[in-house]
């Protein structure tokens, strides 16, 4: 699987998640947080037919997941309400986006 990593700087703070950092929580969330990303695809990506998610992409504005779903494969893009500020709000905010989902899901 090939993995995106987006550089492209689209918000007003100017900042660009490290590639390093990018990949080391793409992989932590697909080996050990497919759970969070299901609900991700569920709550925020407003796909609740998905069966399974996977993080390919994560930048400043959010991340995308490829899902698969009854009618195949489909890719997502779930954007931050805010844009990242600095290299810890990413696990920051992926935490408290599982904890929103996890709540508004009933799970």
């Amino acid at each position: 699987m090939r993995l995106r990593i987006n550089f492209k700087v689209m918000n007003t703070s100017n900042y660009a998640l490290p590639e390093t950092v990018a990949q080391r929580a793409i992989q932590h969330m697909n080996e050990d947080h497919a759970d969070a990303l299901l609900r991700y695809a569920h709550y925020f990506g407003e796909r609740p037919s998905a069966t399974a998610a996977t993080m390919t992409g994560l930048d400043a504005d959010g991340f995308d997941l490829s899902l698969l779903t009854s009618a195949g494969r489909e890719d997502v893009r779930i954007p931050f309400r805010d844009p990242l500020q600095c290299d810890q709000d990413a696990h920051t905010r992926l935490v408290a986006m599982a904890v929103e989902a996890r709540k508004a899901l009933a799970v």
